[in-house]
């Protein structure tokens, strides 16, 4: 399609390296700067970290109690933010300060809205016998 919108056409540079991109990347986005980050992972779910590979930059440390810290550079993105958060309470950010402060203050978003909008107790419905 000669001329056509969106057609553009040419070579990539050649310092565009896909595997290099793929490697600054968590998931699939890698468009943030790039990034360190130590998670300390709870003993409980230790293990499970440790079978798997996260990144290709990870370093594992094991820790004297049991948990398990897993230190990575990539692209910052909310793809990371979005997958440390699904650890919940097992997992605690090190660094960047900046993810730590986000995820501090998405708890405090979270506290406040569930202490404000508690469901009303489920209560047993008396029945009432009639006399016949």
């Amino acid at each position: 399609m000669r001329g056509g919108r969106g057609t553009r056409s040419g070579k990539p540079p050649r310092s565009d390296r896909p595997e290099a991109l793929e490697n600054l990347a968590f998931g699939v986005f890698s468009g943030g700067p790039i990034t360190s980050y130590r998670l300390r992972f709870s003993r409980d779910v230790a293990p499970y970290v440790r079978e798997r590979k996260w990144h290709v930059s990870q370093n594992l440390r094991d820790l004297s109690d049991g948990r398990v810290e897993l230190q990575f550079k990539c692209a910052a993105s909310g793809e990371v933010s979005g997958w440390v958060a699904s650890w919940r309470g097992e997992v605690e950010v090190i660094e960047p300060a900046s993810l730590r402060s986000e995820l501090a203050e998405v708890a405090r978003q979270h506290l406040a809205l569930y202490e404000k909008t508690r469901p009303a107790r489920a209560t047993k419905r008396r029945q009432v016998r009639r006399a016949v």
